[in-house]
């Protein structure tokens, strides 16, 4: 079977459309929170926004593509085929829903366990970041790009980005290891923002600890398209695992060097 990753591209493009005008709508509108979740490792909330969203890449990606199967956060089962959809109706509800400009949606293809086509919209900045495998990233649709200076940084120069659904002393121990190659750690509460940060080389690094598949189904290509080191210091993602939804997947983005002197230091605190 062959997908064409052209007409992949045009039919999310097509549907990205209509969705983030809908969250654009709703991000102006009253908060409409459907469930809340909080435990010691991860709390979240679920709007009318991100059911809506993922209801129509569902319906409308199965129909122009029958033969693929789809992973979506909202999706409570999962239809595994040999390509499948992965998607993140809104990545960063909590900033969503309490309107902080920090969000996007994310949409991945994957071929088994190898991801191949991946995009990223964030309708607030009016950015959408994709890539194919073999062929670049691109920045609202042109091609671009970058050179990297982050290797030349001092330590007290480097700008490295941090998601993981920890608290409290948990997060805080990742921070202090961060801090021991870099002064800049942050985070922004939207793993797919800071995923094109760093896919766009506005920072130097971005470390994920313990993030969903659909968090990093899109960062993987487009990062790896714009030529950084993805580097997992879990098990890489096994799209047949029955497991797959959980919340185990780590791994560290950006310049190899600035990677591999992370990596220990991540180690420790896992």
């Amino acid at each position: 079977m062959t997908i064409s990753l052209t007409a992949v591209h045009q039919e999310v493009s097509r549907l990205l459309e209509k969705t983030d005008q809908l969250l654009l709508q709703y991000f102006s509108g009253k908060k409409q929170v459907i469930s809340e979740l909080k435990t010691r490792y991860l709390e979240g909330l679920v709007t009318q926004a991100d059911k809506q969203v993922e209801a129509i890449f569902k319906e409308a990606l199965k129909k122009k593509f029958p033969q693929i199967g789809f992973i979506g956060e909202e999706t409570g089962l999962n239809e595994i085929k040999d390509y499948n959809w992965i998607v993140d109706p809104i990545d960063g509800t909590m900033n969503f829903a309490h309107k902080i400009p920090l969000f996007g949606t994310s949409i991945a293809l994957w071929k088994n366990n190898q991801p191949i086509y991946g995009v990223i919209s964030l309708p607030m900045q009016k950015e959408i970041v994709h890539a194919f495998k073999g062929k670049g990233i691109f920045l609202n649709n042109k091609k671009i790009t970058l050179k990297d200076k982050s290797g030349n940084k001092p330590k007290n120069r480097r700008f490295v980005l941090l998601a993981t659904p920890a608290m409290g002393e948990d997060r805080l121990e990742y921070i202090r290891k961060i801090l021991t190659v870099a002064s800049y750690p942050r985070g922004y509460a939207s793993a797919v923002f800071q995923g094109v940060t760093v896919a766009l080389k506005r920072v130097d690094a971005f470390v994920i600890i313990n993030l969903a598949l659909w968090d990093i189904g899109a960062i993987l290509p487009i990062a790896q398209e714009a030529g950084l080191h993805c580097q997992f210091i879990s098990p890489r993602p096994d799209i047949h695992d029955p497991d797959v939804r959980a919340y185990k997947h780590s791994l560290i983005i950006g310049e190899k060097t600035l990677v591999n002197q992370l990596i220990p230091k991540i180690k420790q605190a896992l």
